[in-house]
């Protein structure tokens, strides 16, 4: 049955199969077609209806080199259509051009494909038909729309068209980088098409221009700020708009109120933006002043306060961007800081608390959830860290697992738990025998944290490096010569940045030449020209050279150019006048007074220089060549072979390059120089990325001051600890460092051989006295924000604005449990190096030991420096009896067995046998023979013994192990019975008190 079934389902489909394919043959196969029609339509783009009566000229592609034009009148359903002869019906037809009369603008086209104007699928290549009433448009990849009724196959394209003026503007977009190199700008949407014309820019638009635009905000490709702006302009009766202002109130409207709503953000959960406000204040009015420079029509105006309002812009925004970055670093990595302190804090309380940990985790996150608000942005809203999944955003979130990664390491591994547990549990053991150092510690640390602060701050300034140039004297007492620079580097590349130079704007120069210190300033600025005599004479190949262009008279006061090239320098009144190379004055047949011609320009010519002294004698004021980019220091060679010189009022600057700006400072200035440097850096300052490189962009100066040049850069903002007053932690924090130094080494050394001797290597006393260090930072740390802050807070103290400043915006918590933790670790890593060098001795110390024994091949000679009297033998038979029973009560890892009395050579002998490991493997046995002599000094000798105590002829590598902690042992031992005026007996059945080790 179910054979049957599955036949007749096959019989079935193949029917429904053979009559699809059959009912597709009949109907759509080419050879049913019998004809081609080609249907325009034309709509107005706004109501949407049909337009009547246009002339239309359609030209289409059907091949790559075959084309079919179709010509009519639009009818009252706005159509124009045409039978096209085509050889085959399997082809695509694609617009070419299309002639309209009237003026229109077209804004939207329909094929086998919807295309807006904004996508650049037609452009006007020539404008001239438009002014004659006429519209013409070049298509580019817009495909008519294939469609079947009956046997005719129909191609149509339908057209959105509205009517149109021809303005011409001045459209900002296509030179965004001017206007600020960090937005990176797409247009969505526009209702004009663009005809550039040389220079000049025409649309053909309706009578209200309206473009939308995405635009993001980019510095480094971190946190991008993304807007959208729509800008309407009206028309109507105007030949040209300059578009600049439109997008300017639009671009400032749009940043400030995304600021403005990140504050927002900000503020609701806890941080304190008051400045940040205030900055955008004074960016709002910057943007301000530079349209009142553009309403006044003055350009320099509107470019000098648009790049301070960028600049301003640029740093507040990084500002803010920070706080996020920032925040993803750290507070994931704050939550171990929580749970080390919780685990610390209740093991010194009370050992083994479960309860009372999580009672302290409990109540440390709800008050940093309180007062921090970090972490109340990451515990209510960890999508605020990252906008964008940037390079810079990924790299730092696997930063910050890097403590968690190894957090969780330390808890897989069976051995490294067991490790830094055992070492945690005896440090907290230790803290809990000095309780009363433990105690004094921890004030001290709060103590320092939180003057720390209230004084010190953490924040993001600009770095400048200053560098003395002793390779120049200046000729005058103080100003600067700035250059413009550039530094790219390719990501992921070693290479050192490529230096470059860049031509000074012209808007700088009049920011600079407007500071109230400024004196007197002159520009250098190159151009090429063309050079040809009076009467139209050129020499080929040697028509063109470099045009330097200067304030003529700075350089005749300040540097006596007329006395050190010797020659007639500019007067004040001269106009229209240069001064040219000898040798193009000897070619060219030249003498003063001739006329040239300069890129068609007459000019006379005033005097002549001789090119190689004016290269090796001509210094600016900072004494360095004057021929900036003419002349090449290394070679001799001067470009081009000659050059001229004019003065900066004969020629239009906008097509000069400003290479450098020198300037002499008025006297009453010279003790601002700082602040006036910090001015010129900050407006000349820019970084950012591009695909494919990172980049700096500074002013370079050369300061000059008191006969010295210091050459002075900026490169990107850095983080540093700041404070007005930072001495008085720093002075506390020495302090402090002093007593842990004191109170920890010179009482503990005894302690540490002892643990040494009973089993702990010396990686592991070491880690015991860093780790007290980390106890004594976090537990520190943390109760000197909470004392701090809360204090504060909570008692309205009446402090200065600064600590104000700092303890709310400052980075309170990373200022204090930073100043906690390094301190501490820095005043616990002192002991550890000591307790390495008392377990294992150094370099030194082992030259020490030296003196103290000598080991022979089967021997070695303590030196003991004291004698024992015949009437202390007794006693010091009894310090040795006592010193078996102490060792075998304290020491797990040694042993010493009572003495054994004999005589050797006529003088009584103690003899014992001590057996130690001191690694806690393999145990070596030792014979220690103490002959004591009422003359002489104690004579102790060590002989190796075997694993049956029987004595060896050499020293194994487990006896050379175990010789110097041996030898430090007995010598100290045997020292303490002759410095202690009284020696105490213990009784046999006494135990001696134990002291806890934690081993």
């Amino acid at each position: 049955m179910k054979r049957k079934i599955v036949v007749a389902s096959s019989v079935v489909s193949t029917l429904v199969i053979l009559i699809v394919y059959v009912f597709i043959s009949l109907h759509f196969s080419p050879e049913s077609l019998t004809r081609v029609e080609v249907h325009l339509n034309f709509f107005d783009y706004i109501t949407k209806n049909p337009i009547e009566g246009l002339e239309i000229s359609f030209c289409m592609r059907i091949s790559e080199q075959e084309f079919y034009t179709l010509s009519g009148i639009s009818d009252e359903d706005g159509k124009v259509s045409s039978l096209v002869p085509l050889k085959t019906y399997d082809v695509k037809l694609s617009a070419a051009n299309v002639s309209i009369s009237g003026v229109w603008a077209l804004l939207q086209t329909i094929g086998d494909e919807e295309f807006f104007v904004n996508r650049d699928k037609w452009v006007i290549k020539d404008f001239r038909p438009f002014l004659l009433n006429r519209t013409e448009y070049s298509f580019n990849d817009v495909n008519l729309r294939r469609e079947r009724v009956e046997s005719t196959l129909v191609f149509r394209l339908d057209f959105y068209l509205t009517q149109a003026t021809i303005v011409e503007v001045r459209d900002p977009v296509l030179e965004a980088s001017g206007l600020d190199p960090h937005l990176k700008i797409d247009v969505l949407k526009r209702n004009f098409t663009r005809y550039l014309w040389g220079n000049r820019v025409f649309i053909v638009s309706p009578s209200l221009i309206q473009i939308d635009l995405d635009v993001k905000y980019v510095i480094y490709n971190v946190q991008p700020l993304a807007f959208r702006v729509s800008i309407s302009v009206d028309t109507e009766n105007r030949t040209f708009i300059d578009l600049t202002p439109y997008y300017v109130e639009a671009f400032s409207r749009s940043q400030i109120g995304q600021l403005d709503n990140m504050f927002d953000y900000l503020v609701s959960y806890g941080f304190d933006v008051v400045d940040f406000r205030n900055k955008l204040g004074r960016i709002e009015r910057l943007f301000e002043l530079a349209m009142e420079g553009l309403e006044s029509n003055d350009v320099d105006a509107f470019q000098r306060y648009i790049q301070l309002a960028m600049n301003s812009y640029r740093d507040l925004y990084m500002e803010t961007v920070r706080i996020y970055t920032s925040g993803l670093v750290w507070v994931p990595s704050l939550l171990i800081v929580f749970l080390f302190f919780a685990l610390s804090l209740s093991k010194l309380i009370a050992e083994n608390s479960l309860i009372l940990f999580l009672v302290f985790l409990v109540a440390i996150l709800c008050l940093f959830i309180l007062t921090n608000p970090y972490v109340r942005l990451f515990v209510f809203n960890p999508s605020a860290f990252v906008q964008s999944f940037t390079q810079s955003i990924i790299f730092q979130f696997f930063f910050q697992l890097l403590p968690i990664m190894l957090l969780i390491v330390v808890c897989c591994l069976g051995q490294i738990r067991t490790f830094v547990w055992e070492i945690f549990e005896v440090s907290i053991r230790n803290l809990k025998r000095r309780k009363l150092k433990t105690a004094l510690a921890l004030t001290t640390i709060v103590i320092v944290s939180t003057s720390a602060m209230c004084l010190l701050t953490i924040t993001v300034r600009k770095q400048m490096f200053m560098v003395v140039n002793q390779n120049t004297t200046p000729i005058v007492d103080s100003g600067f010569v700035i250059y413009k620079v550039g530094y790219q580097r390719p990501f992921f590349s070693e290479e050192k940045p490529v230096k470059y130079y860049m031509p000074i704007q012209w808007y700088e120069v009049k920011w600079l030449s407007e500071h109230e210190s400024v004196e007197s300033m002159s520009v250098y600025g190159i151009k090429q020209v063309s050079f040809a005599r009076a009467d139209g004479l050129t020499i080929d190949r040697f028509n063109q050279f470099n045009l330097i262009v200067v304030n003529t008279s700075f350089l005749g006061y300040y540097q006596n150019i007329s006395k050190v090239l010797s020659t007639e320098w500019f007067s004040q009144a001269d106009r229209n006048m240069v001064i040219i190379g000898s040798i193009i004055a000897n070619k060219y047949s030249l003498q003063a007074g001739s006329e040239v011609l300069i890129d068609g320009r007459t000019f006379l010519v005033k005097s002549f220089v001789d090119e190689e002294a004016a290269a090796r004698n001509l210094q600016d004021i900072d004494g360095s060549p004057f021929l900036f980019d003419v002349y090449d220091l290394e070679t001799g060679k001067i470009d081009e072979d000659s050059f001229i010189i004019g003065d900066i009022k004969d020629f239009d600057y906008n097509f000069i390059s400003i290479l450098k700006v020198s300037i002499v400072l008025r006297d009453q200035h010279t003790q601002d120089l700082n602040q006036i440097i910090e001015e010129v850096q900050s407006f000349g300052l820019d970084f950012g990325e591009t695909d494919e490189y990172s980049y700096i962009k500074t002013f370079s100066m050369q300061v000059i001051t008191q006969q010295t040049v210091y050459s002075v850069e900026s490169t990107t903002p850095s983080t540093f600890v700041f404070g007005e007053t930072p001495i008085i932690p720093i002075v506390i924090a020495v302090l402090m460092l002093f007593v842990n130094i004191m109170g920890t080494v010179f009482e503990r050394k005894s302690e540490i051989r002892t643990i040494h001797v009973i089993g702990a290597s010396p990686l592991r006393i070491g880690l015991i006295f860093i780790t007290e260090g980390l106890i004594f930072g976090v537990i520190g740390g943390v109760f000197s924000y909470v004392f701090g802050f809360l204090a504060v807070q909570t008692t309205n103290m009446a402090l200065p604005d600064l600590v104000s400043k700092n303890i709310i915006g400052g980075a309170p918590f990373a200022v204090t449990f930073s100043t906690a933790v390094l301190t501490s670790l820095l005043g616990c890593l002192y002991p550890a190096i000591q307790s390495m060098k008392v377990v294992v001795p150094s370099g030194r110390m082992r030259h020490q030991l030296k003196d103290i024994i000598e080991l022979h091949d089967q021997t070695a000679c303590l030196k003991v420096p004291i004698r024992i009297e015949e009437s202390e033998i007794r006693k010091f038979e009894r310090y040795l009896e006592n010193l078996s029973t102490e060792v075998k009560m304290l020491y797990k890892f040694m042993s010493i067995s009572s003495p054994c009395i004999k005589e050797i050579n006529g003088r009584p002998a103690f003899s014992i046998i001590v057996d130690m490991s001191v690694k806690g493997y393999e145990t070596a046995s030792f014979l220690v023979e103490i002959i004591v002599a009422a003359e002489n000094n104690l004579s102790v000798t060590i002989q190796p013994l075997d694993a049956k105590r029987v004595k060896t002829e050499r020293w194994s590598r487990i006896h050379k192990d175990n010789i110097n902690e041996l030898s430090q042992f007995l010598r100290e031992k045997i020292l303490e019975f002759k410095i202690c005026e009284k020696i105490e007996i213990l009784p046999s059945n006494k135990e001696p008190k134990n002291q806890d080790y934690g081993f």
